[in-house]
């Protein structure tokens, strides 16, 4: 199932509005990288999400966390965090993040390590919080 159909499918489920084709390649170009085209089929269709109370990045004046904002922040803070990642969840639990690359593996990232691979996909990801 797409992620996109997924997450419209969860109970608590709230969106904050589909962005454009130049917002989204504004955005790679901020943080110098390619969204997956998963992620990047979220952002044209959805914007950003919360579910179940996790609060996912995303574009748009209305985004709940901004993926461009979150992101840099991490990298200078942390010199660790990967230049070919972004932050899809901030987990507010000891620092640790929930990442993708523009494969559309996601990672957990905790502070001051190297990121771990836990999922293929966002999609996996959220059915894990079922």
């Amino acid at each position: 199932m797409r992620l996109v159909d997924l997450l419209k499918d969860k109970d608590f489920y709230r969106e904050t509005g589909a962005v454009n084709d130049d917002e989204i390649k504004i955005a790679e170009n901020e943080l110098g990288l390619c969204f997956s085209n998963e992620y990047t089929e979220y952002l044209k269709t959805i914007g950003s999400a919360v579910i179940y109370g996790h609060e996912f990045t995303g574009l748009g004046d209305k985004a709940i966390d901004n993926v461009v904002n979150i992101t840099s922040k991490i990298k200078n803070i942390d010199k660790m965090f990967p230049n070919n990642i972004y932050v899809i969840e901030e987990c507010n639990i000891d620092g640790i993040l929930i990442c993708q690359d523009d494969k559309g593996n996601i990672f957990e990232f905790h502070p001051k390590s190297k990121p771990i691979k836990i999922f293929n996909s966002f999609a996996e990801y959220i059915k894990s919080l079922e």
